[in-house]
């Protein structure tokens, strides 16, 4: 397994963007220097996730990260000497956001099934007066009991993915 290691130089062509709404991506390259200030050589460095902190072209920084196979340094943090501040990732778990999107699905899906079992057992209040309000009923029924399981599923699934998350973090 990589080792970390620390870079500490100029920050050069610095790069913010964003690939989704939840995902930034910062690319720069730290220009090193030796005791004279000549310049030795340029490491170039990306950080990914859900990114806080500031960094402008020109500050000195000090990056720890590891280094891939193309020598480009996935720095994990970022400390910039010049604003004495951390720049740090949270890795955004994928798994979580496509939970609540699962979600807003079942809500959409159990409101329109509560519709239409208002449309077959008859929006009149009086009991039995829909034309077909036992169907109406048993399909209600069916779809409270799977509203139920699928929420719970998904409640034990958020609490696994947060556990994990916590454990990922310490």
């Amino acid at each position: 397994m990589e080792s970390k290691k620390t870079f500490r130089g100029i920050a050069r062509n610095v790069n913010w963007r964003k690939e989704k709404e939840y995902f930034d991506v910062l690319t720069f390259r730290i220009e090193r220097r030796d005791n004279e200030g000549n310049i030795i050589d340029y490491v170039p460095v990306t950080m990914e996730g859900y990114i806080k902190g500031n960094l402008a072209d020109g500050d000195e920084v000090e990056v720890v990260g590891k280094i891939d196979s193309d020598g480009l340094l996935n720095a994990e943090t970022i400390y910039n000497i010049r604003t004495k501040a951390y720049i740090r990732t949270k890795k955004i778990d994928l798994d979580l956001l496509k939970t609540g999107s699962d979600l807003l699905i079942i809500f959409s899906i159990f409101g329109s099934l509560f519709m239409i079992f208002l449309v077959f057992a008859g929006i009149t209040g009086e009991r039995g007066t829909g034309p077909f309000t036992r169907f109406a009923m048993f399909f209600f029924t069916l779809a409270i009991i799977s509203f139920v399981v699928i929420f719970i599923v998904l409640v034990l699934k958020i609490k696994k993915i947060t556990k994990k998350n916590n454990n990922m973090e310490r």
